[in-house]
């Protein structure tokens, strides 16, 4: 079940001098990414998004890892990002268990301030982190009708950070 989604983290981060190097192996890594996410046995909805916008990368640097050690776009693990949105709870736990996680977080057991329930699962491809985010079909059409995820990214920046800081 669900529940039984451990989060954990290998503490894997980028190879990447600064930004630019990220985003460039970010584009490069990005077809790859899609390929994997294409080739899992899943009966969801496989969508291998657009990279993170730059100006959210800063904006999350400047926020949430000011205070890590140099260089800084190590710790970005979601420039390559991707969704599968599947009809079960188990269906959940299974395309988690297919993924060669380094880190997850099961948002099940802790959702977002806004209330945003998935589990974030970081995986290596061509020596990249991406990220997967494995959603409840029901949960995922919610969040859309809702715009959730625009309610999030507004208490984001004047809150700063995540749900810690709310």
């Amino acid at each position: 079940t669900v529940e039984a989604i451990e989060d954990s983290d290998a503490g894997t981060t980028q190879e990447a001098a600064n930004l630019d190097a990220l985003y460039e192996a970010a584009a490069r890594v990005h077809p790859a990414f899609a390929k994997v996410l294409e080739g899992l046995e899943s009966s969801g909805r496989v969508v291998a998004g657009r990279l993170k916008s730059r100006a959210r990368a800063q904006q999350k640097l400047a926020t949430e890892y000011f205070d890590r050690e140099p260089p800084l776009a190590r710790y970005l693990k979601d420039v390559v990002r991707g969704s599968i949105v599947v009809d079960s709870f188990e269906l959940v736990a299974t395309t988690v268990a297919q993924l060669d996680s380094v880190r997850v977080k099961n948002r099940f057991r802790e959702p977002t301030f806004c209330g945003l329930r998935d589990v974030l699962v970081n995986i290596v491809v061509e020596g990249h982190v991406c990220e997967v985010q494995v959603q409840l079909r029901d949960l995922h059409r919610v969040a859309v009708e809702t715009r959730s995820h625009k309610h999030y990214a507004f208490m984001r920046a004047y809150f700063v950070g995540n749900a810690a800081t709310v």
